[in-house]
């Protein structure tokens, strides 16, 4: 199952050179394997992300690896984090603001199919 959400994400980028930094970014779509945020820059593929709600106290940190990133002219990144090993998301663990099911019948960016 897949919703759509809109919600503000501190994303902690974790690079191979050990080299952290944090940024803003946006969830744009969540699942029980994955998560599509909206970022400005280009984190890069195979790098691994550890992000949480701006907006929800106590919301868990979500982490998982860069498997496929796109620019969108206007817009930024759109980057595809697979959780990782152990973590599967549910809405009674974290729920988005703004979340809504988008089923099997609506895919509003198939490359961020989770």
């Amino acid at each position: 199952m897949r919703y759509l959400c809109s919600e503000l994400m501190s994303v902690r980028v974790l690079s191979r050179d050990s080299a952290e930094r944090e940024v803003i970014g946006i969830l744009e779509e969540i699942s029980t394997s994955a998560a599509c945020l909206q970022l400005e820059e280009n984190p890069g593929i195979n790098t691994r992300l550890q992000f949480a709600s701006m907006d929800a106290m106590g919301s868990p940190v979500m982490e998982g690896i860069v498997t496929s990133c796109e620019y969108e002219p206007g817009v930024g990144y759109y980057a595809e984090v697979r959780f990782s090993r152990g973590f599967s998301w549910h809405p009674a663990i974290y729920k988005p603001q703004h979340l809504l099911d988008c089923g099997q019948h609506f895919l509003r960016r198939p490359e961020c199919v989770a």
